[in-house]
């Protein structure tokens, strides 16, 4: 298992190394300049932008501006943010990202216990009214997107029948639930619909039926048998889902005026901020290649027959 570990880990290097350069290529070639976005209400004039390009090292070839960028990303200095100028971009992720990381806790709490139910609940009624509901919820979810159930959320809970007296920050507990709920009910209503096909798949099977005729209560067969045998495909998709609600979601952190990295993605991306665009990927490329390694370490945990070596 060691072995296996440190193989993985080993393995993040190049993944994450060939992120950094498709990512890096890819906004030097995207039309516009950081130097002179498309928002800025104030232009610079050619002999200002000259200036700019030689202190953020942008008048030197692509080539050498990505090794110099490599060089100090691996100290974790990720270079000052183009359009606040004065403050770094290690700064600014320190001081956001534990918004983002509390707002994608919560809805992944939200998501994985709301989802094995309604996927549990679903799957042992399957064709009963309880699974056309929980069927029903986990398609609304999925086909809502998020901003548009946020803006629902405030207009129904703030506006209508004011049980929130706000929806703008995170001030108090309370504040959290609206945005954990529009953040979270996309990726419950994923996962109840892959444990709900996973744990049919599963009652379905020999093992299961062999199960009913020793004469195991309906309880324990679902629980000890089903339940867990059907966890393994919901399990794949925990990681890339994880990644990008825990590295902050824009529109709902927008929305809801939440201080997150998300939020500050956005305005990122208008003004061309190659620093906190590449900090923000390479962020959630970590996430990923993390969150799939444990991922792969809880299917020995769920299933006994994996082995890694």
């Amino acid at each position: 298992m060691l072995r296996y570990i440190l193989y993985r880990i080993v393995w993040m290097i190049p993944t994450l190394l060939a992120l950094s350069i498709v990512t890096f290529v890819f906004m030097h070639l995207t039309p516009g300049s950081p130097l002179q976005p498309e928002s800025a209400n104030n232009p610079l004039t050619p002999d200002e932008q000259k200036v700019l390009a030689r202190e953020f090292g942008l008048d030197k070839p692509i080539t050498q501006q990505y090794l110099f960028y490599l060089r100090n990303a691996i100290k974790l200095d990720f270079g000052k943010d183009y359009n606040l100028k004065t403050q770094k971009v290690s700064a600014i992720i320190k001081r956001e990202l534990p918004y983002s990381l509390k707002l994608g806790a919560f809805a992944m709490i939200l998501a994985i216990v709301g989802g094995l139910v309604l996927g549990v609940a679903a799957a042992m009624n399957q064709n009963g009214p309880v699974d056309y509901i929980c069927t029903f919820t986990a398609m609304l979810g999925v086909a809502m997107p998020n901003f548009v159930l946020g803006v629902y959320l405030i207009l129904i809970f703030v506006i209508v029948f004011r049980i929130f007296p706000h929806a703008v920050g995170v001030n108090s507990p309370e504040d959290w639930i609206l945005p954990t709920i529009a953040l979270g009910m996309t990726p419950l209503a994923t996962i109840a619909r892959y444990v709900r096909s996973s744990m049919i798949d599963v009652i379905r099977s020999d093992f299961v039926r062999t199960a009913r005729a020793k004469g195991l209560s309906e309880p324990r067969v679902m629980v000890v048998h089903v339940v867990k045998n059907g966890l393994i495909p919901p399990l794949t998709i925990l990681a890339p889902i994880s990644a990008a609600i825990l590295t902050g979601s824009p529109a709902i952190e927008t929305i809801f005026s939440v201080p997150g990295i998300g939020n500050k993605f956005v305005y990122s991306f208008q003004g061309r901020d190659y620093p906190m665009i590449m900090a923000v990927i390479l962020l959630l490329g970590v996430f990923i290649v993390v969150l799939n390694l444990i991922v792969d370490l809880l299917y020995a945990v769920v299933d006994p027959r994996i082995h890694y070596s």
